[in-house]
């Protein structure tokens, strides 16, 4: 029988901790660890699950906030933080689309949640 990856005991650890920390009780935090892990199963089980770095995250706001100044090509871009000239054209659209939720407010009925 192969062996059971490690991986969702380590999540609940991980999250029981996090939880904890920020003042949830032990029995509540093991509680809401093991949801998260089962709400991460059912969403990506199967699936690879790609999480970014916070200098990722990061990085990707300095592109959005560099492509907005005038005369910033999608070329230097790619060429100033060493990714592919289509991977910038990826993080602009997805910024783009986080700014624009973040700043345009929705209608209710007509936008979906």
């Amino acid at each position: 029988m192969p062996k059971r990856s490690a991986l969702p005991d380590d999540l609940k650890r991980e999250f029981d901790a996090a939880l904890t920390k920020v003042g949830i009780t032990t029995d509540l935090a093991k509680i809401g660890a093991t949801a998260c892990v089962g709400a991460l199963i059912r969403l990506a089980g199967g699936d690879q699950l790609y999480v970014p770095t916070k200098d990722l995250v990061e990085r990707d706001w300095q592109i959005w906030e560099d492509f907005d100044k005038p005369g910033v090509t999608h070329i230097q871009l790619a060429q100033r933080y060493g990714i592919t000239e289509r991977s910038v054209y990826l993080i602009i659209e997805r910024m783009k689309a986080l700014h624009h939720k973040k700043t345009q407010p929705t209608l209710p009925g007509v936008d979906p949640e």
